[in-house]
């Protein structure tokens, strides 16, 4: 697993400088940015964390993550979203993102990686949230398709939610 991709995951939204954007729903001021990782599934089963491999504790551990911005938090375009994501890996393409009222929603995708051993990785991205003046929510699954050289697929998700909450002013 590449960590970037959950880096990449994590930074479907962004925070801008100090200026209020008027046609930006979330009002500039000091945001809580919280990320709590909630699991890793292999083929729909849930993986207890007893038996994650130590690099994917390390990962989870990572995306356990506090921080205070002042600026005013939005989502991404499309198009800056896949220039994001095609800084860091191959031919990805931001296939849906929607936008309805203060829901939202997307899916983006890459082509796959050649992994040691013949592996291919195909990685790609769902989220879902709600935007608001004060708080911004995006569940995401971080979606890893492994083709193994015996033919065999398997498919991991690993689920985070990220909260964005104002807690004042800067």
């Amino acid at each position: 697993m590449r960590p970037g991709w959950m880096c990449a995951a994590l930074l479907l939204a962004g925070c801008r400088p100090a200026l209020d954007d008027p046609d930006n729903v979330p009002r500039l001021g000091r945001w809580r940015d919280e990320t709590v990782p909630i699991g890793i599934t292999m083929d729909d089963r849930g993986v207890p964390d007893g038996e994650l491999p130590g690099d994917f504790r390390d990962l989870l551990a990572k995306l356990d993550r506090v921080e205070e911005h002042c600026g005013e938090p939005y989502l991404r375009k499309q198009d800056e979203m896949e220039r994001f994501l095609n800084q860091r890996f191959e031919g990805c393409r931001v296939e849906r993102l929607d936008r309805d009222g203060p829901a939202v929603s997307g899916l983006a995708s890459c082509a796959p990686i050649m992994r040691s051993a013949g592996k291919a990785v195909t990685p790609a991205v769902r989220f879902d949230g709600m935007i608001g003046p004060d708080r911004l929510q995006l569940d995401m699954r971080m979606i890893q398709r492994l083709s193994l050289p015996t033919g065999s697929n398997h498919m991991l998700v690993i689920s985070a939610r990220r909260m964005l909450r104002r807690i004042g002013d800067c």
